[in-house]
């Protein structure tokens, strides 16, 4: 089926100006909204030499495909230098059609791989042209090939654009798609660019091409072979199976990026829009909008991945322009051969004579890759363009796009998270947004939230227990460290008693008045910020004097993942109100204010292992506490000496304390205290544990010995650091997670093969880490091995059917801190 497709709608703001060459061939300048460029313009007033002829296509008759013999086009120029490129504004020296000054100009290929005459067009067939072989079939190859140049510069990318210029090429593809499209004998339009000389490139100038055909392409046909097979809803079904899942890079009101479940490429992200479009044509101006702002934040995102630049191909895919536009929606798809750093992707005999394609990389595992890109290059440009506007790190700057995540929540980069924190797409400890990139988007979105500057910033670590499970809440010991991904709250006083919390991870901000501020209360996430607020007046401050405030939260802990994302944001919160507030508590009680604040505000049965370090961590350093009596000794991990990183394997099972099973361990632990007449496991020893057989149910008894041995694993751990170093500390953390998984039974299949994964294939040591349930691994491994028990793990999960895992590097950091 196939309608009327709806008007194109130009934007007002973009001016145009159009010219003929003396050749024929049409120029059009595209002029930014806040261009400064005068009206007046030059364009090549001179004598040209005549077009070439009109090029022929032939049908090969095997396949039926139509292949456009240009032989104009073996003299075109090859990597000019930059004084000789013939995209750069005309020069006495270098004299060309490119205008001396422009913003965005397109204009003729003087030598087209189709056209350029198209008097003698064939009348458009359709798919039906395409039915019949025929040997020796030849045809006019009519149709128009357009070169846009983005900018004057001779260096650069899409990439590298301004966002209004973006938004100005874009408008520049919306209109030549138009136009294009009523032409004689142009059956389909592509826009596309390329940049880098390793796919090809023979200029370095920022530009693309259009090309109009005079038929439907292979591709496309194949796609109506698909649609017919499978119905007019495939663009709707995918996308919202995408979106649904893992692979999702960029998502805004109008627009999802993601890695497609198919990926051939090393690097390939389609783009769709939420709605029926067959091509740019038919999108509205809010539409062109978006796409300028997460179209550029892509492409910075993939230029991130590496330390040069990366080259690529960007298709957008538009549906015909006579048939199945109800059906076939307008596509980007980006891919790149870029496998590593100077490491290309070529295509082997069976991808390039069959088509029978083999990827390289699990696509689950390429969009992690990208999304922690993309966010880095975004938290980047929106610190830089701080500092370009001349704005010092205390007023921070406004979100230049109001670009809504997969969670909904309003952000300036569209980032997808599953967890709507930003770490949640990251695979690797360096590539995770540094805490001053932190600092600036937390000041940018406090200023837009609140219209006012905060009165400073403060962050806290999440933690990563190396062992001590379930022994915080029994008055054992514990053994964590406080690791380099933090929580960044901005927080500044009001007037009066409200309080307003906003964060990155909820659509919405809350509202309270000191007044009602009580459990009973408080609920979701801002139960952690504002129980925090509540538990310091259990510990001193005044609540019926104290000042309301408001604050905004964003994180890259990933949430949910056993790191403690919950104790990152009540430390953070606890240091920051305490400095404001002017209570001067120490840390061990903001770690006991925190610990209140989610037992009795979130309801989750939590000990203090998790404030305690968060507050009390250090630079390579792990927090010996112990939990009855709040004595800690900071003890050397020496992990970096002994050439030794912890892998986070977070296997995306989310767990959630507040409800299941921590709270029923808990229960057994009491209840085995109780029946041993002791008032803590803590006061039991090895020794004690024949007597707890007998008088103890075999569950209850396998809990109360998880938590014994458990509690001698961690004085183990501590004497053998100080005594030997941690390569010997490595069967203590099997044992652990041994326990674990069969005496406490917190583990899942995804813990235990992540753990038994990566010790196969080198970690010297490994368990389950956090309440359990769901969350992470952790695996100490030699450095140079941590890409061996990556790939072993990715590809375990993915034989099992299991959710690709994420997996990043964490170092021990220090604690809580003000900012700024």
């Amino acid at each position: 089926m196939n309608t009327t497709s709806p008007a194109f709608v130009a934007d007002t703001r973009i001016a145009r100006q159009q010219h003929t060459l003396a050749d024929g061939r049409e120029l059009i300048y595209f002029d930014d909204p806040d261009t400064a460029l005068a009206p007046e313009r030059a364009p090549d007033l001179r004598e040209l030499e005549p077009r070439p002829a009109t090029a022929r296509m032939r049908q090969d008759p095997l396949t039926g495909e139509w292949v456009s013999i240009a032989a104009a086009r073996q003299n075109r120029v090859f990597l000019p230098p930059a004084h000789l490129d013939p995209l750069a504004p005309s020069t006495p020296e270098n004299p060309s059609e490119v205008p001396s000054n422009y913003d965005v100009v397109v204009f003729e290929n003087k030598s087209p791989s189709f056209g350029p005459l198209l008097t003698d067009a064939d009348a458009p067939d359709g798919l039906a042209d395409l039915a019949s072989i025929g040997l020796g079939r030849s045809r006019t190859s009519v149709g128009r090939c357009e070169v846009v140049c983005f900018s004057p510069e001779h260096e650069g990318s899409f990439a590298s654009l301004s966002v209004t210029r973006a938004r100005t090429v874009i408008e520049a593809w919306a209109e030549r798609t138009h136009a294009l499209s009523q032409l004689p004998g142009v059956e389909q339009v592509f826009p596309f660019e390329n940049r880098g000389e390793e796919i090809g490139v023979t200029l370095r100038h920022p530009h693309g091409q259009i090309y109009s055909y005079p038929y439907v392409t292979p591709r496309t046909q194949r796609l109506v072979e698909s649609l017919d097979s499978y119905g007019p809803t495939l663009f709707a079904d995918i996308l919202a199976s995408e979106q649904a899942g893992d692979r999702v890079i960029l998502s805004g009101e109008h627009w999802t990026a993601f890695v497609p479940f198919a990926a051939r490429w090393p690097i390939e992200v389609h783009m769709l829009p939420h709605r029926q479009l067959p091509d740019f044509a038919a999108t509205t101006l809010a539409e062109r909008d978006e796409l300028a702002v997460l179209y550029r934040r892509l492409l910075r995102g993939i230029d991130a991945l590496y330390p040069t630049p990366t080259p690529y191909i960007a298709a957008w895919h538009q549906a015909p322009v006579n048939v199945r536009r109800d059906d076939i929606r307008l596509m980007l798809q980006v891919t790149s051969p870029r496998r590593a750093e100077g490491k290309l992707k070529y295509l082997a005999g069976s991808e390039a004579a069959m088509g029978a394609w083999i990827g390289d990389v699990l696509p689950e595992q390429q969009a992690a890759t990208i999304r922690d890109a993309v966010l880095r290059a975004a938290a980047a440009d929106d610190a830089a363009d701080s500092t370009n506007a001349g704005l010092t790190a205390d007023t921070g700057v406004a979100s230049d796009t109001g670009v809504a995540t997969n969670t909904g929540v309003a952000s300036d980069t569209g980032v997808a998270s599953d967890a709507g924190v930003a770490s949640d797409a990251g695979v690797a400890a360096d590539s995770r947004p540094a805490t001053t990139v932190l600092n600036a988007t937390v000041l940018a979105d406090f200023e837009s939230r609140f219209n006012h500057r905060p009165a400073g910033i403060w962050s806290a670590p999440g933690r990563v227990n190396l062992i001590g499970e379930h022994t915080d809440y029994n008055e054992g010991f514990v053994f964590p460290f406080a690791i380099d991904r933090r929580t960044v709250v901005a927080l500044g006083l009001r007037e009066d008693r409200i309080i307003r919390v906003a964060s990155s991870f909820a659509a919405e901000a809350i509202e309270i008045s000191l007044d009602e501020l009580i459990p009973e209360n408080l609920a979701g996430w801002s139960a952690y910020p504002l129980g925090v607020a509540w538990a310091l007046g259990r510990f001193g401050a005044d609540l019926g004097t104290v000042p309301g405030f408001e604050a905004f939260i964003d994180s890259d802990v990933p949430i949910g993942a056993g790191l403690s994302s919950s104790a990152a944001i009540e430390s953070a919160v606890a240091v920051a109100l305490n400095d404001v507030w002017g209570l001067g508590l120490d840390r061990s009680t903001l770690a006991q204010v925190g610990r209140l604040a989610e037992n009795r505000a979130v309801g989750a049965p939590t000990g203090i292992m998790d404030q305690s370090a968060s507050l009390l961590g250090k630079a390579d350093g792990g927090v010996f506490l112990d939990c009855r009596s709040l004595e800690s000794d900071v003890i050397p991990l020496g992990f970096d000496a002994a050439r030794l990183d912890v892998l986070i394997i977070d296997t995306r099972v989310s767990h959630a304390h507040a409800t299941g099973g921590y709270a029923s361990r808990r229960a057994s632990c009491e209840a085995g205290a109780a029946a041993l007449g002791v008032s803590a496991l803590r006061e039991l020893g090895l020794d004690d544990l024949p007597r707890a057989a007998e008088l103890l149910d075999d569950e209850t008894f396998r809990r109360v010995r998880h938590i014994v041995t458990e509690n001698q694993r961690v004085l183990d751990t501590v004497q053998t650091l100080r005594e030997h170093g941690p390569t010997r500390i490595a069967e203590l953390l099997d044992a652990s997670h041994v326990s674990m998984r069969d005496d406490f039974e917190i583990s899942i299949p995804e813990l235990d093969l992540a753990v038994e994964t990566a010790r196969g294939a080198g970690a010297l040591g490994a368990r389950m880490t956090g309440g359990g349930f769901g969350g992470a691994a952790i695996a100490l491994t030699p450095r140079d091995l941590v890409p061996d028990v990556e790939a072993a793990v990715a590809a375990a999960f993915a034989e099992r059917g299991f959710r690709a895992p994420v997996m990043f590097v964490v170092h021990a950091a220090d604690g809580a801190r003000r900012e700024q």
